[in-house]
């Protein structure tokens, strides 16, 4: 089979996390050219991710495929605006948009439904649902004109729950309204050959994840008896998924969350 993504030109946010650089692997061994952001491409370094923005490229490299980087904020503007900007500078075209930024990224002590401070509150939503917005606001004016494009953003099985404890709420909600817009978006630009996609993932093991796991009671032995598949989830079981979405063999597929959580 040829490669589904081949001159394909895709921007990843988030692309320095366990989710993000496996993602930006895949859509270079599918093909595609690729243009990465994140606001800290070392940020998983401490719990065994990459170390630099030179060893994601690599990544890319490796699978025989080229990459430019930005470093900044997936949620400001100016930043979207300037990798939209560059990429279509060199690549001439925007064809794919993963919207990976994101995650818990405020204490899970101070995270409860009743009590989470309202900084908490922003700084949550603007990471997870605030970066897809901009993102991809800033990339369908490209995506319009060319008549054609795939947005996939990564949202969380998480989002559509609730927490025993409610602890996390903020991040929960974030991700439930990153699905909601998922479904917005691809009723408005679908008539313009654009399609808008989700994932929602189960438990991944991402580097963070397994290191983070102890301290907030995850990865328990009744966790695992849940899932069908009983195994946790590969970054690359997410990687696979959007490859899927951003690909022709999703032509016909638009406006969906599909759940990867092993059942």
């Amino acid at each position: 089979m040829p490669n589904l993504l081949t001159d394909k030109v895709a921007i990843v946010t988030g692309a320095g996390g366990g989710i993000g650089s496996a993602i930006a692997a895949r859509l270079a061994q599918a093909g595609a050219v690729l243009s990465l952001v994140d606001r800290n491409f070392a940020s998983t370094a401490e719990w065994g991710g990459h170390a630099s923005t030179a060893s994601v490229v690599a990544l890319v490299e490796a699978a025989g495929s080229q990459a430019i980087v930005a470093e900044g904020d997936a949620a400001d503007r100016s930043v979207a605006a300037a990798v939209a900007e560059q990429t279509l500078a060199k690549f001439g075209a925007i064809d794919i948009l993963v919207n990976c930024a994101g995650g818990v990224v405020t204490a899970a002590d101070r995270s409860f439904a009743s009590t989470s401070p309202d900084e908490d509150l922003d700084t949550v939503f603007r990471a997870n649902y605030r970066s897809t917005v901009t993102f991809s606001q800033s990339v369908l004016g490209v995506m319009r004109q060319q008549g054609s494009g795939a947005i996939v953003n990564i949202t969380s099985g998480l989002g559509h729950l609730s927490s025993r404890d409610g602890a996390l709420s903020h991040y929960f909600a974030s991700k439930a309204a990153v699905s909601s817009y998922t479904t917005s978006l691809a009723q408005e630009v679908g008539s313009f050959g654009v399609r808008v996609n989700a994932v929602l993932p189960g438990l991944i093991l991402t580097p963070r994840v397994a290191a983070q796991a102890p301290d907030r009671g995850a990865v328990r032995p009744e966790q695992l008896q849940r899932i069908s598949l009983r195994r946790y989830g590969q970054p690359d079981d997410i990687a696979k998924v959007v490859e899927f979405f951003a690909s022709d063999l999703a032509s016909y597929v638009t406006g969906q969350v599909l759940a990867v959580n092993g059942g």
